[in-house]
């Protein structure tokens, strides 16, 4: 039987046609985990049972408040479930035009639309919370009632609802006072009308004490806005009608709160503190008048002006007989007259140690002027008395701190830091006496003062026979004689290189004095044995450091740049010294020709031996490469202007290079001949054609007449023709005016010249 055919043929045995028709319907939900019975009743299908045992919560999506109240239709327009969608925005359309979020629940709740739960602390998120009057406004208030309405940029300044509640106040009016458009420097958000309004005036000037009364016009009478803090703008007429004391007369300061506090003008109190003298002591006490008799401005400062009768009563001591300071501050405090001490640390002799407990008659038994600060004017029958050292004989010091603390004469100890000669190493714990057995006075700081023994036994090396430097310090130090060490950086023959690790005695073969300092004494045979190149037959220097290093002899490197007179460059870098230097390394000629010679022979174009063109190579041509070359004109004795500088060399040297002639009339001898107007030869005009002409070209031409004749053009004369004057030669020609102005003379009439004798 086929299987497929037996749970049809079941549901036929047990329910009839009826069970049939069960097994032939298609669900119109498609695929479902619940059974129909669990919606629908065997009545009908389009009747739901009044308790269905299937739950909306168990497909992901409760149905509370108005949803589980809809329709299921309105949700389910189509019967396959699962196409259903779960957005808000599914089902409900959205008034906000995609400005808000799309998730309704943001703001909205299943229960009402218009249960807008957490709309406040939304608009706190953004950054505008709704307080007092505005959160009871109705959202088109701010956010328009016509569509398209704006949720998203709407503008939070006050300025942009309010302008017309700022324009219509008139106590005080808020345009002319000048005031700010933000409306929360008075008016709070959580007000609910706008005349419960407080400013708070800025930290700058609090309003407290009597300052809180006045009306705000009583200060800004005109406006708000640049209102002068000063006391004095407000204060002037009480300022000037106070007359005990007179403020105006004492030259007091126009700041009131100098004296004044906002609670009253009176009582009034002026800190001393603030003035240039601050009040201490027996001063706080004192009565105003005391100090300023004569007013309040320009009291002195200085004690002495108040206490001079204090200063001169004074008798123990007396201080106008010791002539003691004005300053009263250097011994008394403001405290009171009696138990005056002097701070000695403000002297030139701060006291410590002993000093502090001694009697100050002991030290100023002549008074307090003039007394010495030097030990030994106080110490010198100590000094005199101490026998171990003694002083006196050993000539010590008399200023007893050398060795001496004030704390005690004993123990004392002598810092031989403080001395030219610091003990270090062994030094410090010699004996004095080793050192100074002569007496401390005059003691040699030479080493071999007391070291000279030590050099005379000393076998190695010998230093008597090597004739050491008696400084000790060369190679010894003051840890111990041994080891010793010579720095050889001490000398004039720095040790670098290989020369480091050689033994002493290889350059020191004789001996540590007069050794030479010349490479050429140690690598004498290193140069002999050198045969590429080789160094004799080359006549190589014998500074070996011209090519070598003290790191190793090879490789070697000579700098022509830098240790010769011929820089290498361009050509002469790449060539084998053996080119220049064929014989020898000394004596080479620096000339061009000396290498270049056959060069110079070869060339036909121009053919320098004929043209007698010069061998210094380097006037046309440079190391780079023989071509191009070019002779710089301006180098000749004829720098090249004008129209020379495009001239053809052969159109001027014709002849050879050598010997031209650098006159004009040498090449310019036919265009002179060939002038007629004026006619050059018959004129007779100079040779030199620079007298007229430039290179630049022949014409035009000009004869500068005032500086190249005796005779001036001045006046008519300048715009004469030079015919006039010169004929048919420009040589000779007479200076004197009757010369040409004869006829003008003789034909004068009124006055007639010839026969007055003009």
């Amino acid at each position: 039987m086929n299987r497929r055919l037996l749970p049809l043929l079941l549901v036929c045995a047990l329910f009839g046609a009826r069970g049939l028709a069960m097994a032939a319907t298609q669900s119109p939900h498609e695929t479902l985990k619940w059974d129909c019975q669990d919606c629908h009743t065997a009545e009908s299908w389009s009747t739901i049972s009044d308790k269905p045992v299937f739950k909306h919560k168990e497909t992901g999506y409760e149905l509370i408040g108005a949803h589980a109240k809809a329709d299921c239709r309105s949700c389910h327009t189509d019967l396959k479930f699962d196409k259903v969608k779960s957005d808000c925005v599914d089902c409900h359309s959205d008034p906000h035009q995609g400005q808000l979020s799309a998730n309704c629940q943001n703001c909205h709740s299943p229960r009402d639309w218009k249960l807008q739960d957490d709309v406040l602390s939304k608009h706190a998120d953004r950054g505008f919370p709704l307080t007092g009057v505005h959160a009871a406004t109705d959202c088109d208030a701010c956010h328009g009632s016509e569509e398209p309405r704006t949720f998203v940029g709407t503008p939070t300044d006050c300025a942009e609802c309010h302008m017309a509640d700022y324009r219509k106040p008139t106590n005080p009016d808020h345009t002319a006072a000048g005031f700010g458009l933000d409306c929360q420097t008075c008016h709070s958000n959580g007000s609910i009308s706008w005349t419960d309004a407080t400013y708070d005036h800025p930290a700058s000037f609090p309003l407290t004490g009597a300052h809180a009364g006045p009306s705000c016009v009583d200060c800004h009478a005109d406006q708000f806005a640049g209102t002068s803090t000063d006391c004095i703008t407000c204060h002037e007429a009480d300022y000037r009608a106070t007359t005990d004391p007179n403020h105006v007369a004492g030259n007091y300061d126009e700041n009131c709160a100098t004296c004044h506090t906002t609670t009253a003008w009176a009582p009034a109190e002026f800190d001393h503190n603030l003035a240039t003298f601050k009040l201490t002591g027996a001063h706080i006490q004192t009565a105003c008048e005391q100090c300023h008799t004569s007013g309040y401005a320009d009291t002195p400062l200085d004690c002495y002006a108040c206490h001079e009768q204090n200063f001169v009563q004074a008798e123990d001591p007396d201080h106008v007989q010791a002539a003691f300071d004005h300053n009263c501050e250097t011994c008394h405090t403001t405290d009171a007259w009696t138990n005056a001490t002097i701070d000695h640390d403000l002297t030139d002799f701060p006291l410590t140690g002993a000093h502090v407990s001694v009697n100050c008659n002991e030290c100023h038994e002549n008074g307090y002027t003039g007394t010495s600060t030097e030990c030994y004017a106080c110490h010198s029958t100590s000094f005199a008395a101490t026998t171990d050292p003694n002083h006196a004989t050993n000539q010590f010091s008399h200023d007893c701190r050398a060795c001496h603390t004030t704390e005690a004469w004993s123990p004392a100890s002598f810092d031989h830091d403080l001395t030219d000669f610091p003990l270090t190493g062994a030094h410090t714990s010699a004996t004095c006496i080793s050192c100074h057995e002569d007496g401390y006075a005059g003691t040699s700081m030479e080493c071999y003062a007391c070291h000279e023994n030590d050099f005379q036994l000393a076998a190695d090396p010998n230093h008597v026979e090597g004739d050491f430097d008696h400084n000790c310090a060369t190679c010894h130090t003051t840890d111990g004689w041994s080891p010793a060490t010579f720095d050889h950086d001490l000398a004039d023959f720095k040790l670098t290189g290989a020369h480091v690790a050689v033994d002493c005695n290889q350059c020191h073969t004789a001996g540590y004095t007069g050794t030479p300092l010349e490479c050429f004494a140690c690598h004498e045979t290193d140069y002999a044995n050198v045969a590429d190149p080789n160094h004799v037959s080359g006549n190589y220097d014998h500074d070996c450091a011209v090519c070598h290093t003290t790191t190793a002899w090879n490789p070697a490197e000579f700098d022509h740049n830098t240790l010769t007179n011929f820089p290498l460059t361009g050509a002469h870098t790449s060539v084998t010294c053996e080119s220049c230097h064929a014989t020898q390394f000394t004596g080479t000629s620096m000339d061009c020709v000396a290498c270049h010679e056959a060069d110079y022979l070869a060339v036909v174009d121009p053919d320098h031996v004929s043209a007698g063109f010069p061998q210094q190579c380097a006037t046309c041509h440079n190391t780079t490469a023989w071509r191009p070359s070019q002779i710089d004109h301006d180098l000749t004795g004829f720098p090249l202007t004008g129209a020379h500088v495009d001239v053809l060399c052969e159109t001027c040297h014709p002849s050879g290079y050598t010997g031209t002639d650098a006159a004009c009339y040498a090449c310019h001898e036919a265009d002179y001949a060939g002038v007629s107007d004026p006619d050059h030869a018959g004129g007779n005009y100079d040779h030199d054609c620079a007298v007229c002409h430039t290179t630049a070209a022949w014409t035009p031409a000009e004869f500068d007449h005032n500086a190249l004749t005796e005779f001036p053009l001045t006046g008519a004369h300048a715009a004469t023709a030079c015919e006039s004057c010169h004929g048919s030669s420009y040589t000779g020609t007479p200076l004197e005016c009757v010369a040409c102005h004869e006829a003008d003379y003789t034909g004068a009439s009124n006055p007639e010249h010839a026969n007055a004798g003009f």
